[in-house]
């Protein structure tokens, strides 16, 4: 018995170790991703790691110098790109764990 559970203990670490190893490679996998969002001339590119690349506001809207309105925009644009990133991530991460809720992946 005692044996027993020591083999099922050893097997269970191997699934542990394995499943580190593929949740690693797919959140390196994931800082190559890029995910883009635009809002009326702001344009917002995000990693996989959710870092904000690139931002891009139209010169016609700077010149129109309506600050509420860029920020608004500036606003949806970059949430909108992370959200995508984030739903991307997740799937990638709960195919992994097999649905397993792991706090701090996402």
């Amino acid at each position: 018995m005692i044996f027993e559970n020591l083999a099922n203990m050893g097997d269970m670490l191997k699934k542990v170790k394995h499943m580190q190893d593929e949740l690693k490679k797919v959140q390196e996998e994931l800082k190559d991703e890029r995910y883009e969002a635009s809002a009326e001339g702001v344009k917002c590119v995000v990693s996989g790691d959710m870092e904000v690349e690139d931002l891009t506001i139209s010169p016609s809207l700077i010149k129109g110098g309506d600050d509420v309105r860029i920020s608004a925009l500036v606003k949806e644009a970059v949430s909108s790109a992370m959200h995508e990133a984030k739903g991307v991530a997740k799937d990638k991460l709960r195919r992994v764990t097999g649905g397993l809720s792991i706090p701090g992946l996402f």
